[in-house]
């Protein structure tokens, strides 16, 4: 497990400030269509810089893939979805963020997800933390278990 996970907020870490949303609008594609000023500000970039990147350029690598996918999926089957976020700044620090992504309907865009982030409390950081370890614990002991156990040729092809 990386061991950056045990020590969230550094004192002089970025943090979005309490009571402050901020804005993002990723289309069907995902891609950023929309980064509120304030949001790109914060994640290292100026202005409009994000704009056409793949937002999966923002997922910080100690957030699990998997949390991605299961986002994906909810806001595809219509469905809000709800979570703590650990995204990339542009200098590769982690910005903790308590995500709401819900899909909608875009006048000039069609249909798109509109992601707005929040600070987190302590205890949403805490139980985010406790998830990410917990999925990086079973993806090194899968791991550990494959470099063990000799594979046959039949096991190789049915991936």
């Amino acid at each position: 497990m990386p061991s950056n996970l045990e020590h969230p907020l550094p004192p002089a870490h970025p943090h979005i400030q309490s009571g402050t949303a901020l804005i993002l609008i990723v289309d069907a594609d995902r891609r950023i269509r929309h980064i509120n000023l304030a949001l790109s500000q914060l994640m290292g970039y100026a202005g409009a810089q994000l704009i056409g990147h793949p937002f999966p350029l923002l997922r910080h690598p100690d957030m699990p893939a998997s949390a991605m996918r299961e986002m994906w999926a909810q806001v595809d089957a219509g469905a809000p979805w709800i979570a703590t976020l650990a995204l990339r700044r542009r200098d590769g620090n982690r910005l903790w963020a308590l995500a709401t992504c819900a899909p909608v309907r875009h006048p000039r865009l069609g249909a798109c997800v509109m992601i707005v982030l929040m600070r987190p409390s302590d205890a949403q950081l805490h139980a985010a933390l406790t998830s990410y370890e917990h999925q990086h614990n079973r993806i090194s002991i899968w791991l550990d278990k494959l470099m063990l156990e000799p594979l046959a040729l039949d096991d190789v092809t049915r991936w």
